[in-house]
């Protein structure tokens, strides 16, 4: 009975544990279609030639539904066409684009 309690009390512990990414994973990677002041929009399943050719208009369609605004304050740091790696802290409503709050953006190329 003890054999088998610690059995589940590890099982209980090492199951959270084994779901958590830490930190290393990115929930998207995409190209900054517009920046604001605190704020990106990001679109992927895109060509960075789309990005830098089509309207935004244009560009929110061929992506569709890929698309999010990224609330950010780093976001001055970024020019449209960057192609970069969000990872965010979850989507806050589900309206076209999506806004979500960013955690982490990196540039995924120099």
């Amino acid at each position: 009975m003890r054999a088998c309690l610690l059995l589940l009390l590890a099982v209980f512990l090492v199951l959270p544990a084994s779901g958590c990414s830490g930190g290393g994973e990115f929930d998207l990677h995409g190209y900054v279609a517009k920046v604001e002041k605190k704020r990106l929009l990001i679109v992927w399943g895109v060509s960075k030639e789309d990005v830098g050719t089509l309207s935004l208009n244009e560009l929110l369609d061929k992506a569709a539904p890929n698309a999010g605004e990224l609330n950010y304050g780093g976001a001055s740091k970024f020019k449209a066409g960057d192609k970069v790696r969000v990872r965010t802290t979850g989507v806050s409503d589900d309206s076209y684009p999506a806004i979500m709050d960013g955690k982490k953006v990196e540039l995924a190329e120099p």
